[in-house]
């Protein structure tokens, strides 16, 4: 999976989750709304939680760091999920450290966006709770 750019990786992403039952909502920075807020949020009973897409090594605003750090401190579900030049989607803390990865070839094989998008929210949640329980990769 080779996407040109962030928004194609995270509209990527949303199909796949959508596809399982999950709703995702979208915030994109305007003069009306909060600067600094991750991409999306996402809410299924698998996962749910504020995630911010990167692709290879675009860096976090400062807004969107304090955001997922601020969040995390109030026991909400904040990440990262990047997408590296290799095909590996991440999951990372406010700091980039990965907590979580995922071989992007590996949901080539599965035959449905619906089992794509189950094997996206998992690996969402099991990335959480190794942030919760700080054990970086």
């Amino acid at each position: 999976m080779n996407f040109k750019s962030e928004s194609e990786f995270t509209r990527w992403f949303c199909k796949m989750v959508e596809a399982r039952g999950a709703e995702t909502i979208a915030f994109v920075g305007s003069k009306m709304q909060q600067s600094g807020l991750p991409d999306r949020y996402v809410a299924h009973s698998i996962f749910r939680g504020w995630i911010e897409f990167k692709r290879k090594t675009n860096d976090y605003t400062s807004l969107q760091y304090n955001f997922i750090r601020d969040m995390k401190a109030k026991c909400d579900v904040a990440m990262g999920c990047r997408i590296t030049a290799k095909g590996v989607i991440i999951f990372e803390d406010e700091d980039q450290n990965p907590h979580h990865s995922l071989r992007a070839l590996e949901l080539e094989y599965l035959k449905t966006d619906k089992e794509r998008g189950q094997m996206l929210l998992v690996n969402c949640s099991i990335a959480w709770e190794c942030m919760v329980f700080a054990r970086p990769i």
